[in-house]
C-alpha cells in the first residue's frame, strides 16, 4: 500500500492532466507548453526554421518530451528532485544530431494562454531583495536565476551554481535559451567583399554527435548564493592587451620600467613594474634578436606573453611554429591576436583556420599552450563592459573545426592608443579609462578587455597615457 501511494506522489509531481497535449508539463501548480524555436544556417546567408514533432513517454520517475526534426532530436526529460529545500524538478536536455547541422539559434519557450509565464526578477540580486531596478539580462558567465510568473504562480529557474546545471546560455522572457548565435560572433575575411563579413556563429554539428544541458524549475525560491566572480574582495575586473604594433626596447622599457634610462628618477618607481599592474602584451616572433631579453624580463614580472603572427606582414613558412612551439615556448604564449586583417594572411580571421591554406596555423595551436584567440575584427560598436555583449566574453566557435581542442575566443573593447597626442581621440585609453566608465564598470561587477597599442609612436613629442 504505501508503495501504491509513493508511485502516485512520483506521478503526479511530473504527469499532465487527462487530456493534455504531449508537450503540456503541470509541476505542482505550475503548468506550461513546452516548445522549441530553432534555425540553422545553409548556405551563407538562408536561416530556415527547424521544424519539430514533438512525442511523449510518461514513465513512474520521469516524463520525457522529443521534438523530432529531419536534422535533430531534441529530448527533454523531466524528473523530481526531492534532495534539496524547496521542491525542484531537473530538465537534462539532449540534443542528438542527425545530419551535419550548423545549428543558429536553439529556445526553449514556455508557453500558458490563460497563464502566461513571463519573466519578473532577473539576477540573484533581483530575486532576493524583490526588485525589478535590480533586474539584468541573463547571459554567460554569470549566475543563471530567473524568477518567473505564470498567472497568480511563481516559480524559478536555476541554471547554474546547482549539480547538473550547465550549458544553457541565457533566460529572458519566456525563454531558456541553449544556443545564441549572438554569444558565439565570429566573421571571417570575405576576399569578395574584402570586409570581416562571413558569419562563423553556428553550432556546427555532424550526424551521430550530440550536445547537452541541464536546469532547475523550483516551485518555491530556492536557496540562492550571490557568488563574486572576481578573486577576493575584487568587485570588477579590467584586463589591459598590447598590441605588439612598432614595438621598441626604449618605449617598452619606459613603459614597463618607468624609463629607459636607470638614472631618471622615474626608473622603477613608476611604469607597469612599479605599480604592480600586469597585464597581456603581444610580440611578433621576428623581433626576438632585439627584444628577447626584454620580454623575459616582462615575463618575469608576472605578465602574459601573447602572440601578434611572427612578422607585421605574410610570415615565412614554418616560422609561427618554429617560434611558438620551439624558440619561444619558455614564454607560455597562450593568447594569439590577429594582426592586421588582411595585410598577415595567418590571422585566424583570414586563412589560418583553413587546412588547405599555406597559412594555416591551425596546426600550430593545436600543438601549442595557446586557449585563446582575438580574431581581428572590430565590429563599431564599443561597450566598455563586456558583458553588455555576450561575444566579448570567451567563448566556443564550433565552425572552428580545425581547432583541435578547446580554444576560447573573445572581443575586445578598442582604447586604440596608449599616447595623448593633445587631440580629441575618444578611442584612446585617455577618454576612455574615465571614472565614470571605471564606477559603472564596479557597479555592474563587470569585465573591461582593453584593446590598445603601447608603443604606436616613437616621437618626443608624444606623451604616455
Amino acid at each position: 500500500m504505501t508503495r501504491t501511494i509513493l508511485l502516485i506522489m512520483v506521478l503526479a509531481a511530473v504527469a499532465v492532466s487527462l487530456g493534455a497535449g504531449p508537450t503540456s508539463l503541470t509541476l505542482g501548480d505550475i503548468s506550461f507548453d513546452l516548445s522549441v524555436q530553432a534555425d540553422k544556417r545553409v548556405n551563407e546567408y538562408s536561416y530556415p526554421d527547424l521544424v519539430f514533432t514533438p512525442s511523449r513517454q510518461d514513465w513512474p520517475d520521469s516524463t520525457v518530451i522529443v521534438f523530432s526534426s529531419p536534422e535533430l532530436d531534441l529530448k527533454v526529460k523531466v524528473s523530481p528532485v526531492n534532495s534539496y529545500l524547496s521542491q525542484a524538478w531537473f530538465f537534462d536536455v539532449r540534443a542528438d544530431f542527425k545530419q551535419e547541422t550548423w545549428l543558429h539559434e536553439l529556445i526553449l519557450t514556455m508557453d500558458n494562454l490563460q497563464a502566461p509565464v513571463s519573466a519578473e526578477l532577473k539576477g540573484v540580486r533581483a530575486i532576493q531583495s524583490r526588485d525589478p531596478s535590480l533586474n539584468r539580462t541573463i547571459g554567460p558567465f554569470m549566475d543563471k536565476a530567473v524568477e518567473f510568473s505564470n498567472g497568480d504562480e511563481r516559480f524559478w529557474i536555476v541554471a547554474s551554481g546547482y549539480a547538473g546545471c550547465e550549458g544553457v546560455e541565457g533566460l529572458s522572457a519566456n525563454q531558456i535559451v541553449l544556443y545564441d548565435y549572438r554569444a558565439h560572433f565570429f566573421r571571417q575575411f570575405d576576399q569578395v567583399t574584402r570586409l570581416n563579413s562571413l558569419l562563423r556563429n553556428a553550432m556546427y554539428k555532424q550526424a551521430g554527435d550530440s550536445h547537452r544541458w541541464g536546469f532547475l524549475l523550483f516551485s518555491e525560491k530556492p536557496l540562492l548564493l550571490d557568488i563574486n566572480r572576481w578573486p577576493g574582495d575584487r568587485k570588477a575586473a579590467l584586463c589591459i592587451s598590447n598590441d605588439a604594433d612598432d614595438e621598441s626596447l626604449n618605449r617598452l622599457k619606459a613603459v614597463f620600467e618607468g624609463s629607459n634610462n636607470p638614472a631618471n628618477p622615474r626608473y622603477y618607481t613608476k611604469g607597469f613594474f612599479a605599480r604592480n599592474i600586469p597585464i597581456s602584451t603581444t610580440i611578433f616572433g621576428v623581433n626576438q634578436p632585439a627584444l628577447g631579453d626584454m620580454w623575459n624580463l616582462i615575463h618575469a614580472n608576472g605578465n602574459r606573453i601573447g602572440w601578434h603572427t611572427y612578422t607585421m606582414q605574410e610570415d615565412p613558412p614554418g616560422s609561427n611554429e618554429q617560434a611558438i612551439l620551439h624558440d619561444l615556448a619558455h614564454l607560455n604564449i597562450r593568447c594569439w591576436i590577429d594582426h592586421s586583417v588582411p595585410f598577415n594572411p595567418e590571422d585566424i580571421a583570414y586563412n589560418g583556420l583553413y587546412p588547405d591554406s599555406l597559412q594555416f596555423v591551425g596546426d600550430v595551436i593545436n600543438q601549442s599552450n595557446i586557449d585563446y584567440i582575438w580574431p581581428g575584427d572590430t565590429p563599431h560598436t564599443n561597450p566598455f563592459n563586456a558583458y553588455d555583449e555576450a561575444w566579448r566574453l570567451p567563448h566556443r566557435v564550433y565552425e572552428a573545426t580545425s581547432l583541435t581542442k578547446p580554444v576560447w575566443f573573445f572581443g575586445r573593447t578598442r582604447c586604440e592608443v596608449w599616447e595623448y597626442h593633445g587631440i580629441y581621440n575618444p578611442l584612446s585609453m585617455k577618454y576612455m579609462m574615465t571614472p565614470d566608465n571605471l564606477d559603472a564598470l564596479i557597479a555592474a561587477r563587470g569585465l573591461h578587455i582593453a584593446y590598445t597599442h603601447l608603443c604606436q609612436w616613437q616621437s618626443d613629442t608624444v606623451y604616455s597615457f
